[in-house]
């Protein structure tokens, strides 16, 4: 696993300034799910052709994700803010994503477990990440900080900042990003969002059920541990006010 994610690494040294920025990460994140998707699959299974199937597609997804997802977040938390902020920004960047990835190698398990939350979501963190990408993630390779800012100021949207101009004089030519969508634009856009809002709809209104019911659980059995704990006392007391009175008889 090691020697992958170091080989996948050493691929994406290659790949970054030669592949579009948008095509590795959104391909990347895509790979992912799909891989994801076979795990879930195969693990139906119980052979033990299931099981080395399995081990194989999580090494092609270690070797995807640092080839592809990993290395690139860096690039783009260093790309994307603006200049006076860049320090700042890729500082509360680094440390959010270690505290996250530190804190979800704890809580995965435990949400994901069907012993334990088992929330169900499965793929579709992999799909709402990619609609997200789709959508918001803006094409900066081969851009300067200064035409990245200025796409930024003009509120250029991220499906047009591969197809900006600039002049001699490294001005924004406004034509080159006017406000006509094109049909495939539209036509992803429509489809994205319906889904993300069908997602959205019945996996939310599922896990909200699943989480409420799980609570509902949770306050029975303690209304019903303090009911017996304080049964249990009234019986103990009174067993201890016979014995005085026999005591006293």
């Amino acid at each position: 696993m090691f020697t992958l994610c170091v080989g996948g690494n050493l691929v994406s040294y290659f790949v970054i300034e030669r592949v579009d920025r948008r095509v590795l990460y959104i391909g990347g994140v895509a790979l992912c799910t799909i891989m994801n998707l076979l795990i879930a699959c195969v693990s139906y299974g119980s052979s033990q052709a299931a099981a080395y199937t399995t081990v194989v597609f999580v090494f092609l997804w270690a070797f995807i994700y640092e080839a592809t997802v990993g290395p690139l977040t860096y690039a783009l938390i260093t790309e994307l803010p603006q200049g006076r902020m860049r320090a700042k920004s890729v500082a509360i960047t680094s440390n959010v994503n270690s505290l996250c990835s530190f804190g979800l190698g704890y809580l995965i398990p435990y949400l994901f477990n069907p012993d334990e939350v088992n929330m169900g979501l499965g793929s579709c963190t992999g799909v709402v990440l990619f609609v997200v990408m789709l959508f918001f993630l803006p094409e900066t390779r081969g851009r300067t900080a200064n035409e990245i800012e200025q796409l930024f100021v003009n509120k250029v949207g991220a499906l047009k900042f591969k197809r900006a101009k600039f002049d001699e004089d490294d001005k924004l030519i406004m034509s080159s990003v006017g406000k006509e969508a094109t049909l495939l634009y539209a036509t992803c856009y429509a489809t994205g969002y319906s889904t993300l809002r069908y997602m959205l709809r019945y996996r939310l209104q599922a896990t909200c059920y699943s989480t409420l019911q799980a609570t509902l659980h949770t306050l029975r059995y303690m209304r019903y541990a303090a009911s017996s704990g304080e049964g249990q006392r009234q019986t103990g007391k009174l067993k201890r006010t016979s014995g005085l009175g026999d005591g006293r008889k």
